[in-house]
């Protein structure tokens, strides 16, 4: 069975490969980093190591402005490395939905993770960052899948 930190390393390197991939697993841990002030400022996008967050409201602006650096260690310190190099915050409307991230160009199947990267996932603490890995996990194990199909 490998390390957790071997299957982290390996599934964050996947998913830094993916820029939208990765915007997914930091929506999903944003909550936790940002406290309330989540519900008024989120994450719109994710490139080459650049967080672009949105405010819904002035007064927003000045706090998540205020606690960018803070909000950015939290990041970094749940995905295990630094690989968030920059946050920029933006005055905009909130997507209506949480999580509406543009849909992958092509269908992936529905998949679970890898045994053993399900053992080894259980000794996470965190529930909301073991349930991101293990979705990472799956989405990865379903990509492999179907570039195995097409060969």
């Amino acid at each position: 069975m490998k390390p957790v930190a071997e299957s982290a390393d390996s599934l964050l390197g996947l998913a830094r490969r993916n820029d939208g991939r990765m915007l997914l697993l930091i929506r999903d841990l944003f909550a936790s980093a940002a406290g309330p002030a989540a519900d008024r400022i989120q994450p719109q996008s994710f490139q080459q190591g650049e967080l672009i967050l949105i405010a819904a409201e002035e007064r927003w602006l000045s706090v998540g402005r205020e606690s960018v650096d803070d909000l950015r260690a939290k990041l970094n310190r749940m995905l295990g490395r630094k690989i968030i190099k920059r946050i920029i915050i933006r005055l905009g409307e909130l997507p209506r939905q949480k999580h509406s991230v543009a849909q992958p160009k092509r269908v992936v199947k529905k998949a679970s993770p890898p045994r053993e990267v399900a053992e080894t996932a259980a000794i996470i603490g965190d529930e909301r960052v073991r349930e991101a890995f293990l979705a990472l996990a799956a989405s990865v194990t379903a990509l492999r899948g179907t570039d195995k199909e097409r060969k």
